[in-house]
């Protein structure tokens, strides 16, 4: 909450009053006037008074506005209104014959009472309610009396001209500038830097923040050119008619910053640096830069069409020097002063004032007096305010620092805000500087916050919502990645960004018990007990194989001990002195897989063999309908000394449960059939399958036998 009270001393004011009785007269110069009818003399007066509202901020809350008189003398009590003008007028102008036009509609009355030299107070608050909301233009205010017919003896008032300040007109101002559904530039502070070298470094204003407009004003002794720090736009950069060079730029300050320098070839000088917040446009208006050589400092008129919006808010900037001459600069009327500085021989000056819906002024309503006659120059610029609120964003969740692996889910969830009713606002997204995206949306009240919530999934090395990719690219391991979540409404504001941080790991395959290992040369089928789990709790498949071909396949269970090994009818049909590997494959959901081998060379002290019924010319020609009674085996072998058929069996009941070996042995090393003795079966059909078992013995040759032949009947 801020109250100013404004005079004629600090704003631009002036006064004039009209009579009926002399309707061609001004009485501008007047010291005091009359409000009401006065039947003695036969006359009816009206009062006009303006105050220039430049130190009030546009669009503030105006919690009270006291307009105070002094009466200087009333006969009776009247009601006297207050309207609102509804033109500009300078104050020789109105006559009664040529008044200002007020607004009849609008008004605010306050009952005056009889006495002499006392203070009356008029309650304006709602018509500067107005005015500063830009409700209407503040062209001032027209007093009359409520009902100046019945009327016997006006009310006499000091005026703006009379030699006691005390004694004139004064305007009370209590405001406070809303934390939400701002539409004025705010002045943040100010830092400065005097001195010689090759940079003036300015440090960032005490309680500016990101976001916030920082125009840096430089001044030079000589032409040395000024470099400005990257980011910086430069408004004003020229040499004076005095000789020294005179700059300006601006920048909207980013997190984290802290000082800029301005460097250039070694020169003496001086800088300061103000901060203004919530602007949304700084350079729609240009310098109107003029050059003056005496006290008076004035900027070039601004005209009809150049501003182009309301509530704006003026800066000037005056430079100045003289070679003897301790300078200093009065800012105008209804102006703020924010930097009056001299620094061998040269001064400069900033000041601003709030403009409302002004969108003309003359150069003598921004001329600032010098203390001494000097040479300089005078320039200005107008700030655009955000008319908008910028959207804000709580963000809820997800924590800090997260460590996320394959399939873990980042939710993204919190509130977005809008001071302003019915503005569309999203949510926005966005990892890394990766693509962005939207996860959510919403029509603001004012009030009511938007909620939001969306679940990414760390999948596959990428972040995705839903079927979407929001990475973009690989998330690498062991670096922060960074999860920006915003808020935009759509008059082009924008909230400031929260970030999460998080890591991934990725997805790693499932881990096999035990290591590699070569077996040897092995002459039985190798057992081996192992066990699986996968580090992400990922569930996976286990596979066993021998040469590539399965044994095996079924759903692994987390850490229980498992046995693998070839089964018989497998381990026989490897080949001898082969170099073989047994493996075990564990592929997780996300398809990575982790194996284990174990290479052996199978070596037998015997051949052994059975017919392979799994091929089916083997199956239809040994299968038959009637009983068979006789067989002939040959075997093509080669049987080293010290080697020999340990046995050759045969049955003709092989598909029963259990069917009947019988020996053939003899007759295959004679060479000659053999007869069946078994007649009974179980099964549906007969059957016929050989079973040759040789034996290596001692024989230091390999044995072989390349293959069989043989009869049946």
């Amino acid at each position: 909450m801020s109250v100013i009270t404004l005079t004629k001393s600090n704003t631009k004011a002036y006064d004039t009053s009209i009579s009926k009785a002399s309707p061609s007269s001004n009485f501008a110069t007047a010291t005091a006037g009359s409000i009401g009818r006065s039947v003695a003399v036969g006359d009816i007066c009206r009062y006009q008074l303006f105050f220039d509202l430049g130190l009030i901020p546009n669009d503030v809350i105006i919690n009270s506005a006291i307009l105070r008189m002094k009466q200087s003398s009333g006969l009776d009590v009247r009601t006297l209104d207050i309207h609102p003008l509804k033109a500009f007028w300078s104050e020789t102008g109105p006559t009664w014959y040529s008044p200002t036009p007020y607004d009849g509609g609008r008004k605010v009355s306050t009952t005056v009472p009889t006495g002499s030299n006392i203070d009356v107070d008029f309650d304006v608050t709602a018509l500067i309610q107005d005015m500063v909301n830009g409700v209407y233009p503040n062209y001032g205010f027209l007093i009359k009396d409520s009902d100046e017919p019945s009327g016997t003896y006006a009310h006499n008032f000091y005026q703006l001209d009379h030699a006691i300040d005390s004694y004139r007109p004064t305007l009370t101002i209590d405001y406070t500038i809303p934390s939400t559904g701002k539409k004025q530039v705010e002045y943040v502070g100010k830092s400065s830097s005097a001195s010689s070298g090759t940079a003036k470094v300015l440090s960032v204003p005490a309680g500016a923040q990101a976001g916030d407009l920082l125009i840096a004003q430089i001044q030079l002794v000589g032409t040395a050119a000024i470099t400005p720090p990257s980011g910086w736009t430069v408004f004003y950069d020229s040499t004076a008619s005095f000789g020294d060079r005179v700059f300006i730029a601006y920048k909207y300050m980013n997190a984290g910053d802290t000082n800029y320098a301005f460097t250039h070839p070694d020169a003496s000088g001086q800088a300061a640096l103000y901060a203004f917040r919530n602007v949304k446009t700084a350079d729609k208006v240009t310098s109107h830069a003029r050059s003056f050589s005496g006290a008076n400092a004035q900027p070039m008129a601004i005209t009809a069409g150049e501003i182009g919006f309301t509530k704006g808010l003026l800066v000037l900037f005056n430079h100045a020097e003289h070679d003897t001459q301790t300078l200093a600069i009065t800012p105008p009327l209804s102006h703020i002063e924010t930097y009056d500085n001299h620094y061998v021989g040269k001064v400069i000056e900033s000041s601003y004032r709030y403009l409302h819906d002004k969108q003309t002024l003359t150069s003598s309503e921004m001329n600032s007096v010098v203390n001494n006659a000097a040479n300089g120059v005078s320039l200005l610029m107008v700030l655009e305010p955000l008319s908008n609120n910028a959207p804000t964003l709580t963000l809820t969740s997800p924590t800090d620092n997260q460590t996320l692996t394959e399939g873990n889910a980042l939710p993204v969830a919190g509130e977005a805000s809008d001071a302003d009713a019915n503005n569309n606002v999203v949510v926005k997204c966005q990892i890394n500087n990766g693509p962005i995206r939207n996860i959510g949306s919403g029509v603001s009240d004012g009030v009511t916050p938007i909620s939001f919530a969306r679940t990414l999934t760390y999948h596959n090395k990428r972040m995705w919502d839903g079927a979407t990719d929001v990475a973009g690219a690989d998330l690498a391991e062991d670096v922060d990645h960074i999860l920006k979540v915003w808020a935009e409404d759509d008059q082009g504001g924008k909230s400031a960004e929260v970030t999460r941080k998080f890591r991934v790991i990725w997805n790693r395959p499932p881990v096999i018990s035990g290591a590699n290992e070569d077996l040897g040369k092995i002459m039985e089928p190798p057992s081996k007990t192992y066990s699986v789990t996968d580090p992400e709790g990922n569930p996976f498949t286990i596979t066993e194989k021998i040469d590539g071909k399965a044994i095996r396949s079924f759903e692994g269970v987390p850490g229980r001990e498992e046995t693998i090994t070839i089964p018989h009818d497998m381990w026989i049909r490897l080949d001898l002195d082969t170099p073989h590997e047994l493996t075990i494959e564990a592929t997780d959901n996300n398809g990575l897989t982790s194996t284990r081998t174990f290479t052996f060379i199978r070596e037998e002290t015997h051949i052994e063999f059975m017919l392979n019924f799994d091929n089916p010319d083997i199956e239809a020609h040994f299968t038959l309908d009637g009983m068979p009674k006789r067989v002939l085996v040959t075997l093509d072998r080669y049987l080293p000394p010290g080697s020999q058929i340990e046995f050759v069996r045969v049955t003709n009941n092989a598909m029963d449960e259990t069917p009947t070996w019988e020996d053939m042995t003899a007759a295959v090393n004679a060479g000659r059939g053999y007869l069946f003795t078994n007649q009974q079966k179980t099964a549906a059909n007969w059957r016929i399958n050989i079973w040759v078992r040789i034996a290596k013995g001692t024989a230091t040759e390999r044995v072989r036998l390349d293959g069989f032949g043989g009869a049946f009947d």
